[in-house]
């Protein structure tokens, strides 16, 4: 079995990232644990913000750089605005105009206002009506819009939660819960969301699989339960009496699995679990709503997207982007900057380098961004596949 440990910096709105091998060194946090990955369906490779990203390029969130305009609205003297305040509303550089009693703006548009917001409802809105927000179908709270939770999720105090198996990087004990990777033992043994075992008598907890001590402690290659085995075959790998792996396609047995220098691989976006509300604590669309995250993705001076998911905070993509990719092109400094996308401007949601090491490869990643006072931005799920 596989795990890495990715320290990671990752600020919203504009600050830098990286990765480091050392977590000594110094950032945040941002754990992958890897699993045999799968080919999906191809996604878009064009940028869903179609007129630019202007707070990045210009540090004015209501001029595109790229036409020379305002995305805003327009005052009374032909200044730009940022056009989301209800006094002040508009998009693409129309005249502002303030919202009619019983009426907000929402995202440059003067809307009516909902009966159900989040003054007065304490589960969740669905349209004008304030559920209990508890249900997998409509699931939320404090007046936030209700979200569907995917089919692997549960609703727990308005809140989609992927289960144990999916999040884990240890193992998942008998109710459910969590055994973090750290933390697992004789007793709890088990990797990557499998159910703890308890290793029988002269048999040792090794990365998550139980391996006889004898074995363990004579055997030059791997052991197999109590079988040592030379590890170096793609069935069995590993050495020094550690616990055999197999080795996922495009990778060769060394002392571990890792990517075979002369194999092409392409990225699989595959899913993310991120925040309900922004660094300043707002709801990313008015009134609760939820945000429309897509993941633009930078890798050796290239950009490339994902498709955009609507109002979600568990995306789910399975998009395939750099396609043909070297080994050695993967193994460079990747970039996840994850998107809100709006009408006016798209809003950065967190961005993370990484440096990936070679025995991820063929492999699902786990890797979480958080900001500088460890605030967990996103959690992405994205596997490097062998074509």
């Amino acid at each position: 079995m596989k795990r890495c440990v990715l320290v990671g910096l990752g600020v919203v709105l504009g600050f830098g990232s990286g990765c480091f091998e050392d977590p000594d060194q110094g950032g945040s946090g941002a754990t992958a644990s890897g699993t045999d990955g799968s080919a999906g369906t191809s996604g878009s490779s064009v940028d869903p913000d179609d007129t630019g990203d202007s707070q990045d390029a210009a540090g004015d969130p209501t001029t595109d750089p790229t036409v020379g305009g305002c995305m805003g609205c327009l005052d009374a003297a032909g200044g730009c605005l940022a056009g989301d305040l209800d006094q002040a509303c508009g998009a693409l550089a129309q005249a502002c105009v303030a919202c009619e009693e019983g009426s907000f703006c929402n995202e440059g548009s003067c809307e009516p206002l909902p009966a159900c917001t989040p003054d007065n409802c304490e589960g969740c809105c669905d349209g004008d009506d304030c559920l209990d927000g508890t249900d997998i179908a409509a699931c939320g709270r404090s007046g936030q819009q209700c979200a569907v939770c995917s089919s692997e999720s549960t609703c727990n105090e308005g809140v989609c939660e992927l289960p144990c198996a999916t999040t884990c990087d240890g193992c998942c004990d008998a109710s459910g819960d969590c055994i973090p990777l750290e933390q697992i033992d004789d007793s709890a043994c088990g990797i990557e969301g499998d159910t703890c075992a308890s290793c029988p008598a002269d048999f040792a907890c090794s990365a998550g699989s139980c391996i006889s001590t004898a074995c363990q402690s004579t055997c030059d290659g791997c052991c197999d339960g109590a079988t040592c085995n030379t590890g170096d075959t793609l069935r069995a790998c590993g050495q020094g009496g550690s616990a055999c792996e197999p080795c996922p396609a495009g990778t060769l047995c060394t002392d571990t699995c890792e990517a075979d220098p002369d194999a092409t691989w392409q990225l699989l976006i595959e899913s993310a679990v991120t925040t309900t509300v922004d660094g300043n604590g707002n709801t990313w669309d008015g009134l609760g709503g939820l945000p429309d995250p897509y993941v633009r993705v930078t890798l050796d001076g290239d950009t490339q997207t994902t498709p955009i998911a609507d109002d979600t905070i568990e995306p789910e993509w399975n998009a395939t982007l750099f396609e043909d990719s070297s080994t050695a092109r993967m193994l460079m400094p990747i970039t996840f900057e994850l998107r809100d996308s709006d009408v006016i401007t798209d809003e950065t949601m967190g961005e993370c380098t990484y440096e990936l090491t070679p025995d991820l490869f063929g492999s699902t990643v786990q890797a979480q961004c958080v900001d500088e006072e460890e605030n967990e931005l996103w959690t992405l799920y994205f596997s490097l596949v062998a074509i």
